[in-house]
């Protein structure tokens, strides 16, 4: 028992490995990126509310001068527009920052795990599983029969048997 029988080549299931590696990677970029991203638009947040605070003010301003008789109705009507884009603005930034979010948000099957690198090291696993089957040995001794089919380079079918042992008989 557990005398090698075969090998299976690791070499494809090697390239899988690799292959699994380089989409972690790529992955962990990208939430890199997102993080990026969702730091920008808190950025962006805060310099159009300032824009917001700013603009409402002056409207303000600018209304209560106009009552007074001391501004022109373009001004004023300026200072409404300039008001109405700064909320567009605080608007787009804080649309921005949701989907950031939400591009950031991890599933319920792995908490705190982003997806893409979920599935990354899902592959991986795999690929490390699959490997680890490339040395086929014997469950039980006894003689092996029926080895002449075995054909270097012969492509294996999953779930048929490749040979067979014959167990010895016990004294």
């Amino acid at each position: 028992a557990g005398d090698l029988l075969f090998r299976i080549d690791p070499d494809p299931i090697k390239i899988a490995l690799s292959q699994a590696d380089a989409t972690i990677a790529a992955a962990e970029v990208k939430v890199g990126t997102m993080e990026t991203e969702l730091d920008t638009t808190g950025v962006d947040i805060s310099s159009a509310r300032e824009d917001v605070a700013f603009f409402t003010e002056e409207y303000k301003r600018q209304s209560s001068l106009m009552q007074s008789g001391f501004t022109t109705k373009a001004r004023l009507q300026a200072a409404e527009h300039a008001l109405s884009t700064a909320r567009s603005k605080l608007a787009g930034a804080e649309a921005d920052a949701k989907m950031a979010r939400a591009a950031l948000a991890t599933g319920a099957a792995a908490p705190g795990v982003n997806p893409g690198v979920l599935a990354g090291q899902v592959q991986r696993d795999k690929a490390l599983l699959d490997l680890s089957k490339t040395e086929v040995r014997a469950a039980a001794s006894g003689t092996v029969s029926q080895a002449d089919r075995l054909q270097l380079g012969q492509m294996m079918v999953q779930g048929l048997p490749a040979l067979s042992i014959v167990a010895n008989e016990r004294s």
